[in-house]
């Protein structure tokens, strides 16, 4: 027993295909979510969601991080482009470092305490996710205890 309904959802004995609003490719919705599911993938979401952006004149793009901030080195006559991690001290290229906050976020009470630039230091990728959300002491311990064992 299978059919089509009037708003486009195939359905067959236990499963109910719809047809994908950017690919117009059939899929199957997860379980639960066949009602509010339009995309067969994130990626056809995107896809769908730039189209409509360009439509309406909204143009996202741009370049990428690393050319900005080539750009502004070279702007301020600097001649190396790397810069050492605030953590472990290793030298990072523009396009491999991290913004970390030497007070985490998820800490700060305000917006402002947020958006200061003294509580931002850059910090190599592995840093930043061992850092995580631990206060800067508590991490510092941790760093140096981890130097410690490697030493031996």
């Amino acid at each position: 027993m299978a059919g089509q309904s009037e708003n486009g959802i195939r359905y067959t004995e236990a499963k109910y295909e719809k047809i994908c609003f950017s690919c117009e490719k059939p899929y199957f919705p997860k379980v639960g979510s066949y009602k509010s599911t339009k995309f067969c993938s994130s990626t056809c979401y995107y896809k769908k969601q730039a189209e409509y952006l360009k439509e309406r004149g909204v143009y996202k793009g741009g370049y990428n991080r690393e050319t900005y901030i080539i750009t502004w080195l070279i702007a301020r006559g600097e001649k190396d482009f790397n810069a050492p991690c605030h953590w472990c001290g290793i030298s990072l290229a523009p396009n491999n470092y991290n913004l970390d906050h030497v007070i985490p976020r998820s800490k700060c009470k305000t917006r402002k305490e947020m958006t200061n630039i003294d509580n931002l230091v850059v910090s190599c990728k592995t840093c930043n996710a061992l850092k995580s959300s631990k206060k800067a002491e508590e991490f510092e311990v941790i760093l140096n205890a981890n130097k410690e064992v490697e030493n031996v």
